[in-house]
């Protein structure tokens, strides 16, 4: 019935199969699957659009799609909670990880790896954790850094800066100030017993 690939330059690739009168007793597909082969499926998505757009033979181009699909997809699992509470402990070895700065986290690599969950459903499921995406976990934490050393240490903005893994002075200040509504300067000035 409806048959439409997103644009290769999305974040995330995603093919969409609409069937009529689906029959899941016949076929028993996953609702919700991960190609097996990546080299493979530019050809079946190229093939399967062609043949939809010629309008090529509708039982055909099913009993086509269905077989390639049997044997291409991996079964995304259903989260069950035993895994839920598996996850949950992945997730604050995640925050752990997020707070040692001198690390970086390779998130796919630890999503599809270690924990065994695609990285958009790990970031899913941290911010349902702890109400912060990943991302903004790290850079909140890395601004809490940077006003402990600001009020704690003699180190100068730039050091603090590098100390807190900023990519250059200017993003340091700009994401500073977003974050507290003040420069580092000026945070520094006013809440630093070492003036």
């Amino acid at each position: 019935m409806t048959l439409h690939d997103f644009p290769k330059n999305q974040p995330y690739r995603v093919l969409l199969l609409l069937f009529e009168n689906y029959d899941r007793k016949k076929w028993n597909l996953p609702h919700i699957g991960q190609w097996r082969h990546l080299a493979s499926l530019d050809s079946f998505v190229h093939d399967a659009l062609e043949d939809f757009h010629l309008k090529t033979d509708p039982e055909l181009l099913a009993e086509y799609l269905f077989t390639s699909l049997r044997q291409n997809l991996l079964v995304v699992p259903d989260i069950t909670v035993d895994r839920r509470a598996e996850l949950a402990r992945e997730i604050f070895v995640v925050r752990d990880k997020l707070e040692h700065l001198d690390e970086d986290i390779n998130w796919q690599e630890f999503s599809l790896v270690r924990a065994g969950y695609s990285p958009v459903y790990l970031r899913t499921f941290f911010k349902e954790q702890f109400n912060i995406p990943p991302y903004q976990y790290r850079l909140r934490y890395r601004i809490q850094t940077a006003c402990k050393l600001l009020v704690e240490s003699t180190l100068s903005i730039r050091e603090i800066s590098e100390k807190t893994r900023f990519r250059n002075l200017e993003t340091f200040y700009r994401a500073f100030k977003k974050q507290t509504g003040t420069t580092p300067a000026q945070y520094r000035r006013k809440n630093s017993s070492h003036q």
